[in-house]
């Protein structure tokens, strides 16, 4: 009996030691900033069997880290520790009723599949007593965007935007968010809130490279509003990226920028390691993994780049066609705010709000400005 409990209290003592040791790790990982070394870490560990409150641990400090990558955040949620517990049960009933949702979706069912969007999103919320925890944004953001997506289907563009409107910026498709809300705008004529949008995928934040279609719906406002010298800069500016592209003068780093899951790695690339940081992860370790995210980001870019490039000669063809309409008379749409302290030519965009964080401000802006068509008599 006496070696039987010697047994158990070393293997119960080992366990602890490791479950302990990873997340002191992981602890000064993240109290020194090192993200890449948190990354490392996290990866080797991922299929470790940890208790449950272990686990918990960890992915708040994830959760709180996006910058380690926000694949590696949200794959800590699928994590071997959490087989079997309560929380994968929750888990396995939420994940149910979304695959339901999806093949509603699938099936143009899309009333029903918004209904139960929602209930996700009602039971989470009401699971969290009305306040979502921020471990859990980026799941709740996901179903809030399903929720939009239902919306726009449904061609209630006005309700897709108040929907859209309650995911914030740092959501990992928050980009995405922008772009489908650029063409529900458009969809319900609200030429401001659509322009606002591209100028909002167009942040400092992100890659000054947008989705094609953003160009598309850009194209077919200033049409709307007859800024044709702005048209013109902008089929300059689309025989410019393709050339970029076709001549591999497009900076990678920038282009993966055009998400916030690309760019969270793109961002561990130009970190320095706190020489203090090499005892839990290794120099070889590290140089290993920022060439898997080279290797990773070069894949997508080459596999996406075809399909821009075609993308482009089909809005170009467009908007060649848009520039040389004789027709300018269109009738006006309502009249947009001004602004004084913006300039009076072409089109300006400003933050809807104003909140200081810069990064609060993406997806906040609006077009101002007015129409510059003749009107109808």
């Amino acid at each position: 009996m006496k070696s039987l409990f010697a047994v158990l209290l070393i293997l119960f003592s080992s366990r602890v030691f490791a479950e302990t040791n990873f997340l002191y790790q992981l602890q000064q990982l993240e109290q020194n900033k090192d993200n890449l070394g948190m990354r490392i870490l996290v990866k080797k560990n991922y299929k470790t069997k940890f208790s449950v409150g272990e686990w918990d641990k960890v992915r708040k400090i994830l959760k709180g880290n996006y910058s380690i990558g926000l694949d590696a955040v949200i794959a800590w949620d699928r994590q071997a520790s959490i087989t079997g517990s309560s929380i994968a049960a929750v888990s396995t009933e939420y994940t149910k009723t979304l695959e339901e949702a999806d093949k509603l979706m699938l099936a143009n069912k899309f009333s029903e599949a918004f209904d139960k969007y929602q209930a996700v999103a009602q039971d989470s919320k009401a699971k969290s007593r009305g306040v979502i925890e921020k471990s859990n944004y980026q799941f709740y953001y996901n179903v809030l965007h399903q929720m939009g997506r239902a919306l726009y289907s449904q061609k209630k563009f006005n309700d897709a935007l108040e929907v859209y409107s309650w995911i914030k910026p740092n959501y990992f498709q928050a980009r995405q968010v922008m772009f489908e809300k650029m063409w529900a705008s458009f969809m319900a004529k609200r030429y401001d809130l659509a322009l606002g949008a591209i100028a909002s995928q167009n942040s400092g934040y992100f890659s000054k490279y947008l989705d094609p279609e953003s160009y598309l719906v850009q194209i077919y406002i200033l049409k709307r509003l007859c800024y044709t010298t702005q048209l013109d800069k902008l089929v300059a500016y689309l025989k410019k990226y393709k050339s970029d592209l076709q001549t591999n003068k497009v900076n990678l780093k920038d282009w993966a920028r055009a998400d916030i899951l690309r760019f969270s790695l793109v961002q561990i690339l130009d970190e320095k390691t706190p020489p203090e940081m090499l005892k839990y992860v290794s120099a070889k370790e590290r140089a290993d993994e920022k060439n898997n995210i080279i290797k990773l980001i070069q894949a997508k870019y080459q596999s996406e780049k075809p399909v821009i490039i075609d993308q482009i000669n089909r809005i170009i063809g467009y908007a060649l066609l848009a520039a040389n309409e004789n027709n300018k008379i269109l009738e006006n749409i309502n009249k947009l705010p001004d602004s004084k302290e913006l300039s009076k030519t072409g089109f300006e965009f400003w933050p809807a709000s104003d909140r200081e964080e810069w990064f609060d401000e993406i997806g906040s802006h609006v077009f101002i400005g007015a129409t510059k068509c003749v009107s109808k008599k």
